[in-house]
């Protein structure tokens, strides 16, 4: 004889998947910075491209032949030079995706404990209706 299931057995075994999801969810998330690693939001390629980006601008500005004593002389380029430009366009753009990495790993984890938290409510509230 097939046992049929009922709305209301049905109701309480997703309200208990939903608890248990929402508490793992939520554990997730407080753990999110020690489970991920930082590779994920930030490489090593993307931190080579960011340095190299960064001393572009700096051989952009002290020019060819600059030996570190800060003393301007001819081979620096001017300020607006196209080389100079393009190199901190470059920068800005890696700065832009740097920042955005950087928050995208402090959030994550706080994201995923608050749908967490909000799938075991809905859980909870699925269980007090039954």
């Amino acid at each position: 004889m097939d046992k049929q299931e009922t709305p209301l057995s049905m109701s309480l075994k997703l309200g208990y998947a939903s608890i248990a999801l929402g508490i793992v969810m939520v554990v997730c998330g407080i753990a999110w910075q020690q489970i991920v690693p930082d590779s994920v939001y930030w490489s090593e390629e993307d931190a080579r491209e960011f340095t190299e980006a960064s001393d572009a601008v700096h051989h952009a500005r002290s020019g060819p032949d600059h030996d570190h004593q800060h003393s301007h002389g001819e081979g620096e380029p001017a300020a607006d030079s196209p080389e100079l430009e393009a190199a901190k366009q470059r920068l800005r753009k890696l700065q832009g995706e740097l920042e955005t990495a950087q928050l995208a790993r402090q959030y994550s984890g706080k994201v995923v404990s608050i749908v967490g938290v909000a799938i075991l409510l809905t859980g909870a509230a699925l269980l007090r209706r039954v």
